[in-house]
């Protein structure tokens, strides 16, 4: 075993996580069954976040995956830069929003993974953006400020 990162995400009875091994882990809720594993292609830093069957989880290596926990498959990949994706993503209706170490928040199309925007910060985007209506609030960690400083993006 190696060690497993951020929270699991839950939805329709399954769980699914990552961490250290590279692997997305989904396993029963209800009998703690491993019920697949599937190869993420680098480290997981965090918590994904579920909808329906789909894991939007981001990795080590610069990417964030949308996960198939049904099929067992890698649907889509978003890559911009090279920084890791070490925020857990926010989603909505249609995107998926997630911050980068490139000191920038994502926000990219569910459906295909293609970006809609970035919006720069001053610092690393480490923690989780939250949707409220239509807007999004962030923390990003500030120059010489660990405790960052909020975001409010409309």
């Amino acid at each position: 075993g190696n060690y497993i990162n951020g929270s699991p995400a839950i939805s329709r009875g399954r769980t699914a996580f990552g961490g250290c091994d590279a692997i997305v882990h989904v396993v029963d809720v209800v009998g703690g069954k491993k019920l697949r594993e599937i190869e993420a292609g680098a480290y997981i830093a965090a918590s994904g976040a579920m909808e329906g069957n789909l894991l939007y989880v981001g990795h080590y290596e610069n990417e964030l995956l949308c996960v198939d926990v049904e099929a067992g498959k890698i649907l889509w990949k978003y890559r911009d830069r090279a920084f890791p994706f070490m925020s857990s993503p926010a989603v909505t209706t249609d995107r998926v929003l997630v911050g980068s170490r490139d000191k920038r928040l994502h926000c990219i199309q569910r459906a295909d993974g293609k970006p809609i925007w970035t919006f720069q910060t001053r610092g690393k985007v480490e923690s989780s953006p939250v949707v409220a209506g239509d807007r999004v609030l962030l923390c990003a960690l500030g120059a010489g400020v660990s405790w960052g400083s909020a975001v409010v993006v409309v």
